[in-house]
């Protein structure tokens, strides 16, 4: 239709433009230039006219007044004529006051809901006003944005010395907390201390809301208070919401790094928590996990796409956490709100606070939908609306990019650990860090039961490219929830995959058998056990038939006993001596990873290591060679509490005489944990994202690390993991791209990969 038209001209045009020397043109290329801008904004206006079409979901949704997050002391909002006092709870009424028709088009309830009704010529222009206008006005704030090397000095209370790059973040989380929206993202790379740094945000606002001018405030915001509603309390506390492993991990560091009696803390979990609001709004920091918040703060469906805004009025019986306006709230590990219509990230986007922080050492995994949320949850309006976003930001076109460029200029920061300052000095003084690739080449035997997986698995490929030859091949199309939903009763199945409507059983499929030959490659005991869903679904993959999580295992005939040497394995009608698939015995892996852990041992020195696996069946086979050896060990998986867990750290950060080993699953492990106690990092298996890789090396390469540390990997040659190694690179590449809002879908597997892996 006409979107493809205009898009090919697009293109023509862009192509002219890249090839044609333009200097030597009469209008310099002037023309050219102008016939582009023209067709980049009739495309916006049709997938704004496009995005209006009435849409089930959401054209019932309730109309909404222009909301921001409340604008702080002095917020940078953009003002039309005399502005209502700036309160920190009454955000409707202080809202981002945009253009005129903006304002109407929202702040009267008889029209449709934004993108429900009839897109007209005006209100395509409100939208475009609205954006330029928040956008604008972000530009402006940056004026005032404090130097890259501008620092503010410790607060007092703090019992360490910041490091430089924290005394320059700090400057820039108090500017950001007087801009509008009120917060921001600290996206600082793993390992630089974000967790300290937010901490010395929390006492510096503290000792400034002791200065005079805010007891005024306090008491204009009491006042207020009273006269609206007293179901809701005010406090001048910090909401913390992280995964429940880094709960005692937030008080461990309040207490290891402020002055007694500086800061008051409480953990809001566990049954007996305390249910009332205002004791809670009484305690300087309260700390809780993303599955409590998402337990008990209702939310309804339509409010994935719509802005939040807080209601005059809470329930009384409503949970604590909803009826105390907090000074901030953090979210810890902000990528687990990265979906914006599960439960959890509705649930946060709901609680009232003055100024909102998201922190994460991973901005932005998958794709851009991940940075909208949060936008949602920081309430940057208007981009807080979905289909504003999808138009305006998300949309490809040149000036998308440069509008997500000005977003993440404004609200992110995000600094790398090699990254240098203006005197070249590194920001972080960490020992030297090195990798070390360990090529391994299978056994006889190994490589006869890869060899007939790989089979299994490349004609599986094949076949289902033959049916789809030419059908968007090349498109890219990424495995996510359902790129293929056609084929569901392909590969064996009759009946479409239960309990997901039209999942892509072939995806699905595939990917298991590419996830068996991975297993093939660590040991082959792993064959005999059905996949665990929690590993799988960090693989991308979501199983809902027994049938494919035995895509592929072992039969053994049942009269055999173990115990005998003899006893034969069948795969796909191959057999092989079963003695090969039991937890003793010494794969090629384990026997490489058992002679490197011995010559660590042989330095004399208390070098500790930790080895990380994607599945806990792997660890569990490690565990068993590790007796052998006489190495003590701990493991942490997901079974772990997050008590004991803290506890298990601490043993094998400081404790000479604790585990030497630390045993890690990826999928429990990857987040927040600090184990610079090890310098030797283990990788046993490739994991085709590299992301989750890096997030592993964090938690020993960090700040607080005082050894030289090494990255062992574990390559076998000539099977997929090579492959998936070269795939590595490529993704890396990638997500550089992505801050600068050019990068895709990164961390999902495409088509295309899976014809590199399995050499179609």
């Amino acid at each position: 239709g006409m979107h493809s038209l205009l898009s090919t001209q697009l293109k023509q045009k862009k192509a002219t433009l890249s090839v044609v020397n333009v200097e030597a043109l009469p209008d310099k290329g002037e023309r050219l230039r102008t016939q582009v801008k023209e067709l980049e904004d009739a495309l916006e206006s049709l997938s704004l006219a496009a995005a209006s079409q009435p849409e089930s979901s959401i054209s019932q949704s309730a109309t909404r007044t222009t909301s921001i997050s409340p604008s702080c002391q002095q917020g940078g909002t953009i003002l039309l004529s005399s502005p209502p006092v700036s309160d920190p709870v009454q955000h409707q009424a202080s809202g981002l006051h945009l253009s005129q028709g903006y304002a109407q088009m929202f702040g009267d309830a008889q029209m449709h809901a934004f993108y429900g009704g009839k897109m007209t010529h005006d209100r395509l222009l409100a939208v475009k006003n609205a954006t330029c206008e928040a956008i604008d006005h972000l530009h402006k704030s940056l004026e005032s944005c404090p130097e890259a090397e501008a620092e503010v000095p410790d607060p007092r209370g703090i019992k360490v010395t910041l490091m430089a790059h924290q005394r320059r973040a700090l400057a820039w989380l108090l500017w950001r907390e007087k801009q509008n929206p009120c917060g921001g993202i600290l996206a600082d790379d793993m390992g630089l201390g974000k967790t300290l740094t937010m901490i010395a945000l929390i006492l510096a606002k503290k000792i400034k809301a002791k200065e005079e001018d805010q007891r005024k405030e306090e008491k204009k915001l009491q006042t207020w208070l009273s006269k609206t509603d007293s179901s809701i309390v005010a406090s001048k506390g910090t909401l913390i919401i992280c995964p429940a492993s880094l709960i005692h991990h937030w008080k461990m560091e309040i207490d290891r790094h402020v002055k007694g009696g500086k800061l008051s803390v409480y953990l809001y979990h566990g049954p007996s928590r305390e249910r009332s609001a205002r004791v809670l709004a009484d305690y300087d920091v309260v700390v809780t996990t993303y599955s409590l918040v998402s337990k008990e703060i209702p939310v309804k469906k339509e409010e994935a796409q719509n802005p939040t805004k807080d209601p005059e009025q809470v329930p009384s019986h409503s949970a604590a956490l909803l009826r105390v306006a907090w000074a901030r709230v953090i979210l810890d590990e902000a990528h687990n709100i990265k979906n914006p219509k599960v439960q959890t990230s509705m649930a946060v986007c709901q609680l009232r606070a003055n100024a909102r922080w998201a922190m994460t050492g991973t901005p932005i995994q998958n794709n851009l939908l991940d940075m909208y949320s949060l936008l949602k949850f920081l309430r940057c309006s208007p981009f807080d609306e979905y289909k504003l976003w999808k138009a305006q930001v998300d949309n490809g076109s040149s000036r998308g990019r440069e509008r997500l460029n000005i977003l993440t200029r404004t609200l992110l920061l995000r600094r790398t650990k090699d990254q240098l300052d203006s005197r070249g000095k590194p920001l972080v003084l960490l020992p030297n860090r090195s990798c070390e690739v360990h090529q391994l080449t299978l056994s006889k035997e190994e490589q006869a039961v890869y060899d007939v997986v790989f089979a299994q698995s490349r004609s599986t490929l094949q076949n289902y490219l033959k049916r789809h030859e030419g059908k968007d091949l090349n498109s890219g199309n990424s495995f996510s929830s359902n790129p293929f939903d056609k084929v569901a009763q392909e590969f064996g199945m009759s009946q479409p995959v239960s309990g997901v409507p039209g999942q892509a059983s072939s995806t699905v499929h595939i990917l298991s058998l590419l996830l068996r030959l991975r297993q093939c490659c660590c040991h082959l005991s792993l064959l005999k056990k059905t996949l665990d869903t929690l590993e799988l679904q960090g693989d991308g993959i979501v199983l809902s038939l027994e049938e494919q999580l035995n895509a592929l295992s072992l039969s053994c005939s049942p009269s055999q006993s173990d115990s005998d040497p003899k006893a034969m394995v069948a795969l796909n009608g191959s057999r092989f001596p079963s003695q090969l698939f039991e937890e003793n015995s010494q794969s090629t892996k384990i026997s490489a990873i058992i002679s490197e852990l011995m010559a660590i041992r042989d330095t004399g020195d208390n070098q500790k290591s930790v080895i990380v696996s994607q599945w806990t069946s792997m660890l569990k086979i490690v565990a068993v060679h590790l007796q052998k050896m006489g190495l003590r060990y701990a493991v942490i998986d997901g079974t772990v509490n997050p008590k004991r867990r803290m506890d298990m750290v601490e043993d094998f950060n400081t404790n000479r005489k604790g585990p030497q080993v630390m045993l890690l699953s990826l999928c429990a492990g990857g987040v927040g944990l600090n184990l610079t106690g090890g310098n030797h990092l283990f990788l046993i298996d490739m994991h085709w994202n590299p992301a989750l890789e890096d997030q592993a090396c964090d938690r020993i390469y960090r700040v607080g690390q005082r050894k030289d540390v090494t990255i062992h990997r574990f390559v076998c040659e000539g099977t997929v993991e090579e492959k998936i190694a070269t795939l590595h690179k490529k993704k890396k590449d990638l997500a550089q791209n992505v801050l600068s809002g050019t990068g895709s879908t990164i961390t999902k597997l495409t088509l295309a990969d899976l014809k590199i892996i399995f050499g179609v």
